[in-house]
């Protein structure tokens, strides 16, 4: 009797799984650009992708987040970087706008390279350098853009890179494979008006080399602004090392973070910048310091916040392609990243020839990869349109310059192109405004 019981409910769950995977695919608009590329989580030569996208349809929606966020929470406090493998100084610092902001390049060990899990991530993301299929792929990207220069250098790149993987796979986890390859962000420090720093996606403070006594005598750390809700790995530490600063963060980076006990984190953050009203508090708080900021409503993936500094845009993963075609940064180009920017960021694998198809996909309601992240596109659509709005708000400011958590330090022009070109294509209009 109770294995009728059992075989009963299991068969009326799978019924009601497959039943709300159908009603839901039939009522999402899908989205209005054409991807040809999509993604594939193949299981013995079978997609299981749908089957996935089907059970996470159908879970109660806390219960989606909350299962997401616990998967992508950050597993330690500390996040080796440079000084702790090599003993070298990880910080590289330019000032922007003389006494005001500040530009810190950061460098720590790239744990993506040494993690099987992360590889097949990225090959599910559409990035694979070692099969036929993703190297002729890389290939035409290259003579698409750059003719037989392009190519030859792709060529290059595909073999370095095989080198490096090589090495890994000969030597594992050591200091002569870490060097092959570092982990590059830039994190913003701003002086506020009143004398009180604010930090925007902040990395690691080390006291050691002489970092934490720079920072300190610029002035107290008041403020630290997460600017992505997927950049949350150096947070850990940055809480230790300030625990009473104000944190401006999205909840569902602060929910991964809860997932840390030792952090011992309250139940909210001083503001959650997702939320209409307390951003509106946070900018009429800071309005005479010099700063304001811009959630940018729609970016399902990354719910980033866009924040003008003295006139210096910090921004978070919104910029991939420069107007010039260039990936974020030539300042830190290597193998990897050209071959990013071929696989991924250059026809025919990118709708637009500047994002990434991912980048696409989390925006379709219809994609199954866009139901396995922590906040969902709308089914009618109209997230789309939101973010092309949002951005918009963020273009009629002005700035001198910019800093991005990938690009690191650009002209403030650079970055108004850089976001026309990559997201013009939410509502086919420009994002820009017209001179007057």
């Amino acid at each position: 009797m109770l294995l009728k019981l059992l075989g009963g409910t299991a068969g009326g769950f799978a019924t009601y799984i497959i039943g709300n995977y159908i009603i839901e695919k039939s009522t999402c608009k899908p989205l209005h650009i054409e991807v040809t590329k999509q993604p594939s989580i193949p299981v013995f030569g079978v997609n299981i992708l749908p089957a996935i996208g089907a059970f996470f349809r159908a879970l109660p929606e806390s219960t989606r987040r909350k299962l997401i966020n616990t998967q992508n929470a950050p597993k330690s406090v500390n996040l080796e970087d440079w000084f702790d493998v090599f003993g070298k100084d990880p910080y590289a610092i330019e000032e922007i706008v003389p006494g005001k902001v500040w530009s810190v390049q950061f460098k720590f060990v790239n744990n993506s390279l040494f993690d099987p899990d992360a590889e097949k991530g990225m090959k599910i993301l559409g990035l694979d350098y070692s099969s036929e299929e993703g190297k002729n792929r890389i290939l035409e990207a290259a003579e698409l853009w750059r003719g037989q220069p392009g190519v030859e250098q792709a060529k290059k790149d595909i073999a370095e890179v095989s080198r490096i993987k090589a090495l890994i796979a000969e030597k594992g986890k050591c200091p002569e494979t870490i060097a092959e390859l570092p982990n590059i962000v830039y994190m913003a420090v701003v002086k506020l008006n009143n004398g009180d720093v604010l930090l925007y996606s902040p990395v690691k403070v080390r006291d050691e080399t002489g970092f934490s006594e720079w920072l300190k005598n610029i002035g107290q750390v008041k403020w630290v602004v997460v600017g992505s809700s997927s950049h949350t790995l150096q947070l850990p530490g940055v809480i230790t090392k300030f625990p009473d600063a104000n944190y401006v963060v999205p909840m569902n980076a602060w929910d991964k973070l809860k997932n840390l006990k030792e952090l011992n984190l309250k139940t909210y953050p001083e503001y959650d910048y997702t939320n209409p009203e307390e951003l509106a508090n946070l900018n009429t708080l800071l309005a005479n310091e010099g700063v304001s900021m811009h959630h940018v409503n729609g970016d399902t993936i990354t719910e980033t916040l866009v924040v003008n500094a003295h006139g210096t845009a910090l921004e978070c993963d919104l910029v991939y392609s420069r107007p010039n075609g260039i990936l974020m940064n030539e300042k830190d180009e290597n193998s990897f990243g050209r071959l990013f920017n071929l696989a991924l960021c250059k026809k025919p694998s990118s709708p637009n020839n500047a994002l990434p198809p991912y980048r696409f996909w989390f925006m379709d309601p219809t994609c199954d990869l866009s139901v396995m992240q922590s906040l969902r596109p709308k089914k009618d659509g109209s997230t789309c349109t939101d973010m092309a709005d949002s951005l918009r708000t963020v273009l009629k400011e002005d700035f001198d310059h910019a800093i991005g958590v990938h690009t690191g330090p650009i002209p403030g022009n650079d970055f108004k192109e850089s976001l026309n070109h990559n997201w013009s294509w939410l509502d086919g209009k420009s994002l820009l405004h017209p001179k007057n």
